[in-house]
């Protein structure tokens, strides 16, 4: 079974808890579906309502439409938004090995598979 992994996404409608919108790269850990595990990423302001999430590995199935959740190292919730995009086809490593990666849709929510 083949599955898609990617490493980044782009995120909108976001609220902010804990804070105001980071001026800053800022490391955290993010979930993108309820029974996702938490990932360590970077999350890098774009514009007032948009960010850049990078993860510090691959995430199986980033999907445009759902949400991602983001965590301080207390577990606790600092904010989130909606996935927006993710980025090109391509391929990545995952523990030493290539793995596909598929493009997600345009920001009109179209399927990603």
């Amino acid at each position: 079974k083949e599955k898609a992994f990617r490493d980044e996404l782009v995120a909108s409608g976001l609220n902010w808890i804990a804070f105001e919108t980071p001026a800053y790269p800022l490391p955290t850990c993010a979930r993108i579906r309820y029974r996702h595990p938490e990932a360590e990423a970077a999350v890098t302001p774009l514009g007032e309502d948009k960010v850049n999430v990078k993860f510090t590995r691959p995430q199986m199935a980033i999907t445009p439409g759902q949400a991602v959740v983001f965590y301080d190292e207390d577990v606790m919730v600092v904010g989130g938004g909606t996935i927006e995009s993710t980025p090109a086809s391509g391929t990545a490593k995952i523990e030493g090995k290539e793995a596909l990666v598929i493009a997600g849709p345009s920001a009109e929510g179209r399927g990603n598979l």
